[in-house]
């Protein structure tokens, strides 16, 4: 073969940009690195006064609540657009909200992969296993099911290490 007619290194590395599966230009989230997790907040706290709390520690992508198992307080799990962002929030720790101090620390050791649960359960079943057993889950992340409806698995963060251990 001719040496003019091989194709060059350039030429190669196009060819496997092309074939990627995985458009160009899409930004990969880190869900663990641009989350935190607050606790202790006031029960009448909805989503948008807590969004306005943190409103100046940057854009809050997603707000998720759930109440403590004695009712008194409520956790809120709040995603970030970058890690600084979230870095910024941990700057509301001990802020007295209503008669309570928040706590405020970044979403680290506290996501649970879990999966092989019936296909029938739902976010309130999955709740149900976590409160049976003590823990509450503060979110609960079910794949998509547009391409592949036998995907069974689901991540769901909790307060603490401590929480996932138990």
């Amino acid at each position: 073969m001719d040496e003019t007619h091989k194709r060059t290194i350039e030429q190669d590395s196009n060819e496997l940009e092309n074939r990627s599966k995985r458009p160009k230009n899409v930004h990969i989230t880190d869900r663990s690195s641009n989350a935190v997790i607050v606790k202790n907040l006031p029960r009448s706290y909805n989503n948008s006064k807590i969004k306005k709390i943190f409103q100046d520690c940057g854009v809050v992508k997603s707000i998720e609540t759930s109440d403590t198992l004695d009712r008194k307080a409520r956790y809120a799990r709040l995603e970030f657009n970058n890690h600084d962002e979230a870095l910024a929030a941990l700057t509301k720790t001990y802020k007295i909200l209503g008669s309570n101090e928040i706590e405020v620390t970044l979403l680290k050791d506290s996501t649970i992969w879990m999966t092989n649960f019936p296909p029938s359960y739902g976010v309130k079943q999955l709740k149900n296993l976590f409160v049976d057993i003590d823990v509450v889950p503060i979110s609960i992340r079910l794949p998509s099911h547009k391409y592949n409806t036998n995907r069974r698995f689901c991540y769901v963060d909790v307060p603490s290490e401590e929480d996932c251990i138990k």
